[in-house]
């Protein structure tokens, strides 16, 4: 499957990106940072319209947030899975701050990769309303997804400008690269936010 390929089906492939983008980080265990640089990457080899990617990448980024925000408001057992793996006191001062600033937290946490699935996890916890939580989270995402799509288009650019010659090295490497990313920033999440759920449970 080649760039042709996606050219001609231009529709599957902008819907592949919201799809993904939709459930990175809920389903598909890849930080959002690695899956938007990827995208951005894409696009600087011809897959894809640049403008258009990151259009779907900010779609998805919002019905995700969406729908963990709804399931969180009905109490489904997949987002208590996800609070499970925080300690409760955390997740208690975490609420506490956020009760009088929560715009400001809904915004702010997009930015934090191991907490943002907090927010709407939060928002819905604290009685925000649906709309109130989106406008918070889009002022974000149309900073956060342009930014890290760039990123990805331009070190995707440079990195074919240095590595030209030695194609199937430049694509594996830079694959290589975002896993290694991907596992690493997982390992430090879990480390630094769930490693205290064990020690409060025996408190």
């Amino acid at each position: 499957m080649n760039a042709s390929f996606f050219f001609a089906n231009a529709w599957l492939l902008y819907l592949i990106v919201l799809t993904g983008v939709t459930l990175t980080g809920y389903l598909i265990p890849i930080p959002e940072e690695v899956m938007l640089i990827s995208i951005g990457y894409l696009a600087s080899l011809g897959i894809g319209n640049p403008h258009l990617m990151t259009l779907a990448s900010i779609l998805g980024l919002l019905m995700g947030d969406g729908i963990i925000f709804f399931l969180s408001l009905h109490g489904a057992r997949f987002i208590e899975r996800f609070k499970n793996k925080i300690s409760p006191t955390r997740l208690e001062r975490y609420e506490s701050r956020a009760k009088n600033h929560l715009g400001r937290y809904v915004f702010g946490l997009r930015f934090v990769p191991t907490l943002r699935f907090l927010s709407p996890i939060m928002a819905a916890s604290l009685g925000v309303s649906w709309r109130k939580f989106i406008w918070y989270d889009a002022l974000a995402v149309l900073i956060y997804a342009p930014i890290l799509i760039f990123f990805g288009y331009h070190f995707g650019s440079q990195l074919a400008l240095l590595l030209s010659e030695l194609r199937v090295v430049r694509h594996a490497l830079f694959v290589a690269f975002l896993i290694a990313l991907g596992v690493w920033m997982s390992v430090v999440a879990h480390r630094k936010f769930y490693r205290n759920r064990s020690e409060n449970n025996k408190e």
